[in-house]
Parts: structure tokens; sequence; C-alpha cells
């Protein structure tokens, strides 16, 4: 089976307005799975809901497998833009 080209990347950084202590930055890595369903602002979301103070990011591409975000320019990018405390493949 042959795809077309992939989608461009989607990359979203979401933070507090105020200025605040973030304990942990997470940057999802994945395909249309995770914007589809803005999975990064749920996990946001329900850590704040307990009081975790987080940042999360996202580097996604529909349909891209984890071997491919390896080779990607734009996802090192992300990656060499914050120091991640956690990145979710």
């Amino acid at each position: 089976m042959r795809l077309g080209p992939p989608l461009p990347v989607v990359v979203a950084v979401a933070s507090g307005c105020r200025a605040q202590v973030v304990e942990q930055r997470v940057l999802f890595v994945g395909n249309s799975y995770l914007f589809t369903n803005d999975l990064p602002a749920m996990f946001k979301a329900l850590a704040e809901a307990k009081r975790h103070r987080v940042e999360v990011g996202m580097a996604a591409t529909g349909g891209w497998a984890l071997e491919q975000h390896a080779k990607s320019p734009e996802t090192r990018t992300v990656l060499d833009k914050q120091a991640w405390t956690i990145v979710m493949p």
C-alpha cells in the first residue's frame, strides 16, 4: 500500500496565561491520533485538575510512525526548542 505525501507537521505548545512554575514539560510525538483528539490538551487539563503545573507540546503528522519522526528535521526542531521532561511517543 502506497500512501500519499505526509500531512504537515502539527506543532503546538500550550501553557497557562499567568506566570507559573512548570513542574513538567511533556512532548507528545505521533500521528493524527494525537491531534484529532487533542490528547496533549486533555493530559494538561487532567494534570492541572490535580494541581500539577505542566506545559505540553506536540509534534504530530497524520499517518507517521515513530521512525519517520526520528528522521524529521521538523520533529528535531521541536525536541530542541524546549528542555522536555518527558517525551511520549
